[in-house]
């Protein structure tokens, strides 16, 4: 008798291959939910331009004066729908309040704890 090698690949953080649906998460393959959220045109007027050596006082200090719009909101709202993790200070309830990430967040403790495992 001979052992199959397998692979269990695990990815909890999630994947902009799925999308929510009706408390559900979905794959989906032609990605349309992300090129919708593309297509969301924030005003630029209240962005902030951001390169690598802007400084947090440097970007308190351009905020002054701006305020977010429906444009931000609208892409927020569909940027949202992303069942994807972000580094975030919510990040915590987000992975364990969210019922999908919990449980793939169990599978990849549990496959952890088998032998041959990495």
């Amino acid at each position: 008798m001979s052992e199959l090698p397998t692979i269990n690949l695990l990815k909890p953080h999630g994947s902009l291959a799925l999308r929510v649906k009706d408390e559900g998460i979905l794959f989906s393959s032609d990605l349309n939910h992300v090129q919708a959220i593309g297509a969301k045109v924030v005003n630029p007027d209240v962005l902030l331009p951001i390169d690598q050596n802007v400084t947090f006082e440097a970007l308190v200090q351009g905020r002054r004066g701006k305020a977010a719009d429906a444009t931000v909101s609208e892409f927020l709202l569909a940027y949202d729908e992303l069942p994807i993790v972000n580094p975030t200070k919510a990040k915590f309830r987000h992975t364990m309040m969210n019922e999908t990430h919990y449980e793939m967040l169990r599978i990849y403790s549990s496959e952890l704890e088998k032998e041959n495992t990495v």
